[in-house]
């Protein structure tokens, strides 16, 4: 992945007291896709394999190599089946925790 371009990315600091399990991009981009109507008519193809992408619940099929892959509506979860296929991290697929639950850092 890229690192953060001062002129295009602003690093916001690291998150020092999160779960085991989150990941460290400090310094990088990342893109957050929203589920919005212009999501499809955004390119987010572009973003593949140069920066950080999480998905956002029904924007996982604009992206579906998204490295993330966030929705905390357990009814969504459920009507997807806690979509199985998705291959990137969603923050419930750890072996503890049911696929789709919400999961809160202390």
């Amino acid at each position: 992945m890229q690192q953060a371009n001062a002129a295009t990315c602003q690093p916001i600091g690291a998150l020092t007291n999160g779960p085991s399990w989150w990941q460290d991009w400090t310094g990088e981009c990342v893109a957050i896709v929203g589920a919005g109507p212009s999501a499809k008519k955004a390119g987010v193809e572009t973003l593949r394999d140069r920066i950080h992408v999480i998905a956002i619940n029904e924007s996982f099929k604009l992206c579906p190599w998204a490295e993330i892959l966030y929705g905390c509506d357990k009814a969504w979860w459920d009507h997807h089946r806690g979509l199985p296929d998705f291959a990137g991290f969603a923050p419930g697929s750890l072996s503890d925790i049911p696929r789709g639950s919400v999961v809160r850092a202390s």
